[in-house]
């Protein structure tokens, strides 16, 4: 396998994207994730894709279908190096992923006009990925290229305004207790080992606290009373609609 075929497989089949996620510890609250892959039903080529690039990692997506995706800057910085000049539908995306690459080093502060550049390329990159809900990233985007607008930001104030905001959160004295009452219950359940180091909790507390999963796999969250059908296999889920973390019992595990 060589490159003009992986080129054709991403072209074809793949993602060239940015991805912006919520982190109150990065500057202005936010962070990017770069992201070159491509989906298959055969792992084998994405096996063939891994081994000729010596990059990326291979995730199952579901419905049988994998994903080869890279999303470390160098190694995305690299790729887009070896696939210059050899797409043809998704050469603009790699264009302006690698402006983005190369608006600043890896480990460099962001300044707030490349940070607003970085959201303008996010934007369009959503807008040109046409998959998934394009609208509602498109918007998500666009607000918070208002917000870090309306901020007055420098690199050099970043730490002490981050500390500043963490130790001046400030809890209602029913909040607090509900916090107390919520970590006494929890504690009853902890499973600790030799040394008295905590390293997990019993199955008996999902039995009492969680909320119980019907055989539809029907969830009803105990804060705003909304049902929704989960399908994981995990033993928390997030609520919809109010995004509380809810604990869930399954009475067949």
């Amino acid at each position: 396998m060589d490159i003009s075929y992986i080129a054709g497989l991403i072209d074809g089949d793949g993602t060239i994207t940015l991805i912006v996620r919520r982190d109150h510890t990065c500057a202005f609250g936010y962070y990017f994730i770069p992201k070159i892959g491509v989906a298959q039903q055969e792992r084998e080529v994405l096996d063939a894709i891994k081994e000729c690039l010596g990059m990326g990692q291979i995730i199952y997506i579901g419905k049988g279908s994998y994903e080869w995706v890279v999303y470390n800057w160098d190694e995305c910085r690299k790729i887009v190096s070896l696939l210059e000049g050899k797409l043809v539908v998704k050469a603009r995306q790699l264009e302006l992923l690698k402006e983005f690459l190369f608006l600043k080093e890896p480990y460099q502060a962001w300044t707030k006009e490349k940070f607003i550049r970085a959201l303008e390329i996010a934007e369009e990159l959503a807008r040109l990925k046409k998959k998934g809900n394009v609208r509602k990233t498109i918007e998500r985007i666009r607000a918070i290229r208002r917000f870090v607008e309306s901020i007055n930001y420098t690199p050099e104030i970043r730490g002490k305004k981050i500390s500043e905001r963490l130790k001046g959160r400030k809890f209602s004295e029913e909040a607090r207790r509900k916090m107390s009452e919520a970590a006494k219950r929890r504690m009853k359940f902890v499973i600790r080992d030799e040394g008295g180091k905590m390293i997990g909790y019993s199955k008996e507390l999902y039995k009492v606290l969680g909320v119980r999963l019907g055989p539809d796999g029907r969830v009803t969250c105990p804060k705003c009373g909304y049902t929704w059908r989960y399908r994981g296999r995990r033993k928390t889920a997030t609520c919809p609609k109010c995004s509380k973390k809810i604990l869930l019992f399954r009475p067949e595990l």
